[in-house]
């Protein structure tokens, strides 16, 4: 009941049962999140099981002694426009956009970063795609500075910066 008797809530549910039986990799999926039209009637009826999903899945997770070793990132595509467009929705935003983590040696309770005062770009601690997936890899215990080779003996980086988000090191 916890997790919420909803499609996404018995996901996470399912997930955290995964993850107790060994399962390395978990993805959830919940989509519908793009409200170009009416985003509030829509948030009013998504956010309330999906916060209640999320935090259910960390608290048992940390409960368990799992939150540890698994790294939970919550992310759409990227953001969303500050303001509301003319049919009551917000359209795509490359400029600012949210992610959370929690899990693997995260700290917590931390914030990262900072939009202007309108939301429409970052204006602290800007950090790109890069710095996210090698945060990711850290955690999981890939190297993002490995470099792997083609086929034809070509040298590819995993990422162009190897660089992690620090703050979320811990």
């Amino acid at each position: 009941d916890a997790y919420g008797r909803t499609p996404f809530g018995q996901r996470a549910l399912l997930a955290r049962r995964l993850v107790e039986a060994g399962v390395p990799f978990v993805t959830l999926y919940e989509g519908g999140w793009d409200h170009h039209v009416d985003i509030f009637k829509g948030l009013d009826q998504k956010l309330p099981p999906f916060e209640a999903a999320i935090a259910a899945l960390i608290e048992d997770l940390d409960q368990r002694g799992l939150l540890d070793s698994t790294l939970v990132v919550a992310l759409g595509e990227f953001g969303r426009t500050p303001k509301v467009n003319d049919r009551g929705g917000r359209d795509h935003w490359s400029n600012a956009m949210s992610v959370m983590f929690a899990g693997c040696g995260t700290p917590r309770g931390i914030v990262v970063g900072a939009t202007d005062r309108q939301g429409y770009a970052a204006t602290e601690r800007i950090l790109t795609p890069e710095n996210f997936a090698s945060t990711v890899y850290r955690k999981l215990g890939i190297d993002p500075d490995k470099i792997l080779y083609t086929p034809q003996g070509r040298p590819a980086h995993i990422v162009s910066d190897p660089t992690p988000i620090a703050e979320l090191m811990g």
